[in-house]
């Protein structure tokens, strides 16, 4: 009987002891973007601006809830802005930043060794000025067996 007792209450502390560690473990994403770096640094976030100038937009949304230590993307631009460097990002990740940047996206998929769907280069190339609406195109892993389709 004592044993079952014991088992009982070990049982609900270890419940509530990963309780609190789910719960502390995520954060809102501020909502307030004119200082966001910092901000994000205070919560726990990493932030990874993309371009200069303005921030235009926040990957994932402002007031969602996320991980702590999880990077969260502040895209920035200008009129005539440098296209960001996408090396090894995930090409959907990739399609969201420059969706902000109003850029006429075009794939072109290569069978390359290493994870899938991640972005390898663009043309015109990473850092090169470019203006809203310009063509680019981003050269995307699409993996050795069974890759994206």
């Amino acid at each position: 009987m004592v044993f079952a007792i014991g088992m009982y209450f070990g049982g609900l502390f270890f419940l509530g002891v990963n309780y609190y560690f789910q719960r502390t473990n995520f954060v809102r994403i501020p909502e307030d973007i004119k200082n966001i770096r910092n901000d994000l640094k205070k919560v726990g976030l990493i932030p990874e601006t993309f371009g200069s100038g303005n921030v235009v937009s926040i990957v994932p949304n402002p007031g969602s809830i996320t991980k702590k230590g999880r990077t969260v993307n502040v895209i920035m631009r200008n009129d005539k802005f440098s296209l960001p460097n996408l090396y090894g990002i995930f090409y959907l990740d990739g399609l969201e930043i420059l969706k902000v940047y109003n850029l006429n996206v075009e794939i072109v998929k290569i069978k390359f060794p290493g994870p899938d769907g991640r972005i390898l280069a663009s043309f015109p190339s990473f850092g090169t000025m470019v203006n809203e609406g310009e063509k680019v195109k981003i050269l995307v892993d699409s993996g050795e067996f069974g890759g994206i389709k």
